[in-house]
C-alpha cells in the first residue's frame, strides 16, 4: 500500500474472501486498473471474475506457484528488476505526493445495499496516525497484532504503528493458537479483533 499511494495512485483494499460478485461491485466502482493478489486461491477469484472488469489493465502475482496465465505479471519478477533508475524515479515521484490527494478508498460491507467506497486523502490518514499516537499512546517499542485482513479495520492501525518505528504482525489467517503465541513471544502491546475472536 505504502509503495502505491507513494507513486500517487490510490489503494482499493478488497476482502478476497467477499463474494465475486461482491469484488467485481468493487472494483467496478472503483475503476481498478491493477489488482495485486497473493496466493494462488485470490488469483482464481479474481479470474472467475475477469471477464467483468473492463478497467482492469494487469494483474499483479505474488507467492502463486509456478503455473500463472501468461498475461499476469509476476511481483517477485516485478521488484527483482527493479534497479537504481526505477527507485530515483519512484522518490521523485514520492515528493509530488500532496497531503489533500486521495489515497485510499476503504468500502463499507454493504450491509444496507451496495457497498459505499469512503475517500480518504493522505491527510485523513496522517490524522488517523496522530490520533493513535496521541490517544491510544502509540510510542517506541510498539508491537501491533493484526489478526482480522488488512481490509478490515485492522489496517487503521498500520501507519500508526510503522509511524513511531514499532512493529506491524500481519497474519495470513486467524489461528487462535498462533495468536497466543504471537502475544507471548513478539511481545504484542495492542492488536485489532473481531468479536468472534474473543
Amino acid at each position: 500500500d505504502f509503495a502505491i499511494n507513494g507513486n500517487g495512485a490510490v489503494t482499493v483494499p478488497v476482502y478476497f474472501k467477499e463474494s465475486t460478485d461482491r469484488m467485481a461491485y468493487i472494483l467496478n466502482h472503483a475503476e481498478t486498473r491493477i489488482v495485486f493478489v497473493v496466493g494462488s486461491d485470490q488469483l482464481i477469484a479474481l479470474l472467475s471474475i475477469r471477464d467483468q472488469l473492463p478497467s482492469l489493465e494487469h494483474i499483479v502475482v505474488a507467492d502463486a506457484g509456478s503455473h500463472i496465465p501468461s498475461d499476469c505479471l509476476r511481483y517477485e519478477t516485478l521488484i527483482a528488476s527493479a534497479g537504481g533508475s526505477e527507485v530515483a524515479a519512484y522518490r521523485m515521484r514520492v515528493a509530488q505526493v500532496l497531503p489533500g490527494q486521495l489515497a485510499s478508498i476503504i468500502y463499507t460491507s454493504g450491509t444496507t445495499g451496495e457497498p459505499k467506497g469512503v475517500m480518504l486523502s493522505h491527510q485523513a490518514w496522517m490524522t488517523i496516525a496522530d490520533y493513535a499516537h496521541r490517544y491510544l499512546r502509540y510510542g517506541d517499542g510498539e508491537v501491533t497484532v493484526h489478526l482480522a485482513p488488512l481490509t478490515h479495520g485492522s489496517g487503521f492501525l498500520l501507519l500508526p504503528t510503522i509511524a513511531v518505528g514499532g512493529t506491524a504482525l500481519v497474519c495470513a489467517r486467524f489461528e487462535p493458537s498462533r495468536a497466543l503465541d504471537l502475544f507471548s513471544q513478539e511481545g504484542v502491546t495492542n492488536g485489532f479483533f473481531v468479536p468472534s475472536m474473543v
